[in-house]
């Protein structure tokens, strides 16, 4: 149970300022940025750069939208080449060219370690990291799930060695491990990447490996299975003790999108490097097309193509292109060992006829499915080669410098999936940039595929990562404890429940505004709910604000912020709360775990 109360800037009453509830309301697709400010300053506003601090720079948002595309050029020698302008640069959006209104060319300082904001005490922030100009942040995600230990092995060694003698200085690296239980963390960004490497040899030698997944049925199925001591409790997911392919790359999408919503408030482009052994791109052996898409065929992806989409846009989003490094290294075809009939039963000569076509179909399902990963986020695939420190140090090398490119999108853009195509026009000169985009439909009232309704995707998303999302920057404060009862402790001595006062802060800025038809809109969810320490949910809360403002109370909102005040009643105890903020005009969202001991 919680009570609340909604606070702009300092505590003014909205009903007395202004407040117009819009009922039935619903989020408009991801708004416009203003059409009276630069399209530098958009550009800037969209792809997470820190927001002005000036007074005056208070603008409401509108309808244009402005797509960013990330892009590196290179020169034959693979060298960066600088000093590019907007006419250099030609961009078709599904076949029809569009004019560069905005170019930005991005050069990441090195970094010695970031500067962590010291939040008071009871005070809990996800945006205590906040640095002022784009770093060189490469995040490693080392894919024990779609990968089997005996490739595992090899992997980390050449990554271990990587990291404490070859990166290049100033890197902020992040390693994270995806498993059977899900997504983990186990070091956040640093610059220490000496002592990242130490940390996983000494993981290695201490025998901590997680459980693998044999998704291509390389052996046996009860090698497959074997356990082999976890570096420690994962969060549970839907693919836990099953090898479904289609819940294990719905998981492998989850984490792609948990570390878009985790590190999208770091400005610049950063590289998510990707160690995996793939898995292929069709569920029960469907084929794909030349272009990396399913077919029609009825047992293909066609049914989760849009967990795809959804997966690639949102990498996008966070400004974050995705580098998979194939752990198989050089693959061979050759014949298998004496027991692989044995293990399978039925005729041998057939069995051994078939297993080189087999594997070979295996192996080029997963470079396509690496590939069109790569490509439509705008990062680059290695594969079949036994020396995968080739992609680990292009991964660091292609956050040191990269061009940001905008245009507008047309108001009568279909939604779905666009095909971008990227050019520059200049001879010797090699281009990268991600190869679509999503286009939400113009309906935001339309449930998923999933059948769920807006939002409540991302909420869900959110609300069981292991780590807060950072769209949206905000403050959760514990005002008191529960030193006050909500009622006298009943017979039997049972302990009353209290009641916990809390305060949501959201800094200036941080809301969306949309004055699409002159009238200036809001619309913002909070949420939170407390869990025991065993899992249990003990108290949730659920609260819209959708509306439309005055225009002095919208001023009001941009430049002071959102303060939100509530309070929750719980027994005494531990629990973590976990608060998630989404504004529903941008699709931004924000989430923080905040601790609480009730008394």
């Amino acid at each position: 149970m919680m009570s609340d109360r909604l606070m702009y800037g300092t505590a003014m009453l909205l009903l007395l300022s202004g407040w117009v509830p819009v009922l039935g309301g619903q989020a408009a697709e991801r708004p416009a940025q203003t059409a009276d400010k630069s399209d530098a300053a958009n550009a800037k506003q969209v792809a997470g750069a820190a927001p002005s601090s000036d007074a005056t720079a208070y603008k409401l948002r509108v309808g244009t939208r402005l797509v960013l595309v990330p892009a590196l050029v290179n020169d034959s020698k693979g060298n960066v080449v600088s000093g590019l302008k907007a006419s250099d640069f030609t961009i078709e959006d599904n076949g029809k060219a569009q004019r560069v209104k905005f170019i930005e060319e991005i050069v990441a300082a090195p970094a010695e370690e970031l500067a962590k904001t010291q939040l008071p005490p009871e005070t809990f922030s996800n945006s205590v990291v906040t640095p002022k100009a784009p770093l060189r942040v490469v995040i490693i995600l080392f894919d024990m799930l779609n990968s089997h230990f005996k490739d595992q092995v090899p992997a980390r060694v050449q990554l271990t060695k990587y990291l404490r003698t070859q990166i290049a200085p100033g890197t902020m690296v992040a390693r994270l491990g995806l498993g059977r239980g899900g997504l983990r963390m186990y070091h956040d960004l640093t610059s220490d990447t000496q002592g990242l490497g130490t940390e996983l040899e000494m993981a290695m030698n201490s025998g901590r490996h997680s459980i693998s997944t044999n998704l291509q049925d390389e052996m046996s199925g009860t090698e497959a299975n074997e356990a082999f001591v976890g570096h420690g409790a994962f969060a549970e997911t839907g693919s836990h003790g099953r090898d479904d392919r289609k819940f294990i790359i719905l998981d492998t999408l989850a984490a792609f999108k948990n570390i878009a919503g985790a590190y999208a408030s770091l400005p610049g482009r950063k590289s998510l490097l990707w160690v995996t052994g793939g898995f292929p791109f069709e569920v029960d052996g469907s084929k794909s097309t030349s272009d990396g898409m399913p077919t029609l065929d009825k047992d293909s992806l066609m049914d989760i193509l849009n967990d795809y989409r959804s997966t690639w846009q949102a990498l996008s989003d966070a400004n974050i292109a995705l580098y998979p490094v194939d752990m198989h290294g050089l693959m061979s075809t050759s014949m298998p060992d004496a027991t692989y009939a044995a293990k399978r039963g039925g005729n041998a000569q057939t069995a051994l006829g078939k297993f080189e076509n087999q594997k070979q179909t295996r192996n080029e399902d997963n470079i396509n499915t690496m590939t069109t990963f790569a490509n439509e986020t705008g990062g680059k695939a290695f594969y079949n080669d036994n020396d995968l420190v080739t992609g680990f140090k292009q991964a660091v090398d292609d956050t040191r410098s990269s061009y940001l490119l905008g245009y507008y999108l047309e108001d009568n853009a279909a939604p779905g999936w666009h095909k971008l195509d990227v050019e520059v026009n200049r001879r010797g000169t090699r281009i990268r940039a991600r190869t679509g985009f999503l286009v939400k439909k113009t309906d935001p009232a339309q449930p998923d595929p999933h059948g769920k309704a807006p939002g409540a995707v991302d909420v869900d998303l959110a609300m069981e990562s292991p780590m807060n999302f950072t769209g949206i920057p905000m403050t959760v404060r514990w005002i008191d404890n529960g030193q006050v009862p909500t009622a006298p402790a009943p017979l039997g001595g049972l302990v009353a429940k209290r009641k916990v006062a809390f305060q949501v802060t959201l800094p200036p800025h941080t809301a969306t505004l949309d004055d699409s038809g002159g009238q200036h809109k809001v619309s913002l969810n909070f949420v939170a709910l407390a869990r025991t320490p065993q899992g249990d949910d003990a108290a949730d809360f659920v609260k819209k604000i959708d509306g439309v403002l005055k225009p002095q109370v919208a001023r009001q909102l941009d430049m002071g912020g959102v303060k939100f005040d509530s309070t929750v009643v719980l027994a005494p105890g531990y629990y973590n709360v976990r608060f998630i903020v989404r504004d529903n005009l941008s699709g931004n969202i924000g989430s923080v775990t905040a601790p609480l001991v009730v008394k």
